[in-house]
């Protein structure tokens, strides 16, 4: 039990890294007014619980203040507890267990029980919170919203993280849709090592969405990876032009990008910060010599 409030205890306090973090990064494009179509649309969304599409839909429109309004709304949310708890057992791939939440407004999100993978029992549902942190900071918008959350299960006290539940979304093997590379960008900056077929989905509109993320900032993976960001960056297709998230992974001081690691793990954050220059480098490699391939050093994995 000591663990888990321990685990509560260092979120507690860790919306104030991430605040001081945003206020670090480089100034956001500047908010402009939607026009009444657009501002109508992200209206319904917000009027049907659909909370994190209305927020990436007010951003996409240039309405930043919008957007971290519903946000605001929709974390209050989340972290509320849940009206209805329903078990889904271990997930799809037979790794973690988790639950089915109701929060308020319809708002619903899934739980993933802290430390219930049975292949790599570290990776706590902490590294999920971190994920998502790391992906507003830097403005990639690819990962539904994730809170820290305590909920009470057939009398049982859990600790873990609520990911927002996205509606309407498709495997993209259903689609037709090839991994986007602002997905395999993300996944090299945090060190996902599990980003299958089943771990990225697609919405009705198109939009990629990225989820399970525990087993986030594993460069050197203890278990059999799925994914490795040094492979990530050798698949990204333009590696030219990777745009705004990119720019500010490239410029955030030290510590600002570390901020929502360092809620996680001092130690884990000191990697994550450490491995901003051997990205950098393998990406800017590649734009130096296009049809070059560096050699590999941390995709290894020796059972």
């Amino acid at each position: 039990m000591t663990h888990r409030r321990t685990f509560a205890a260092r979120f507690a306090a860790a919306g104030m890294l991430l605040a001081g973090a945003l206020a670090g990064a480089p100034a956001a494009a500047q908010t402009v007014a939607p026009d009444a179509a657009q501002s109508t649309a992200v209206d319904s969304l917000v009027e049907r619980g659909r909370l994190q599409e209305a927020a990436w839909l007010a951003r996409e429109q240039g309405d930043s203040a919008r957007a971290d309004r519903v946000l605001a709304r929709l974390e209050a949310l989340l972290r509320s507890p849940p009206e209805r708890v329903r078990p889904l057992g271990m997930d799809s791939q037979g790794v973690s267990y988790t639950y089915r939440l109701r929060h308020g407004q319809g708002v619903e999100s899934i739980f993933k029980v802290d430390g219930s993978d049975i292949f790599c029992p570290e990776c706590g549902a902490d590294r999920e919170v971190a994920t998502y942190r790391v992906d507003r900071l830097l403005g990639f918008d690819l990962t539904p919203m994730t809170v820290p959350l305590r909920i009470v299960a057939a009398d049982d006290t859990l600790y873990g993280s609520a990911m927002y539940f996205v509606n309407d979304t498709r495997p993209p093997a259903e689609v037709g849709a090839e991994k986007p590379d602002a997905i395999r960008l993300f996944d090299a900056i945090i060190g996902n090592s599990d980003r299958h077929r089943e771990n990225w989905l697609v919405t009705a509109e198109g939009r990629a969405v990225a989820i399970d993320h525990n087993r986030a900032f594993e460069y050197q993976p203890t278990t059999r990876p799925k994914t490795c960001w040094e492979t990530e960056i050798d698949s990204i297709a333009a590696p030219g032009d990777l745009g705004r998230p990119y720019e500010r992974y490239r410029a955030l001081p030290p510590d600002s990008l570390a901020a929502p690691v360092e809620a996680v793990d001092s130690a884990l954050a000191a990697r994550f910060l450490a491995m901003r220059d051997r990205v950098v480098e393998r990406i800017e490699s590649r734009i130096r010599q296009p049809g070059q391939t560096p050699s590999h050093d941390d995709c290894r994995f020796d059972p």
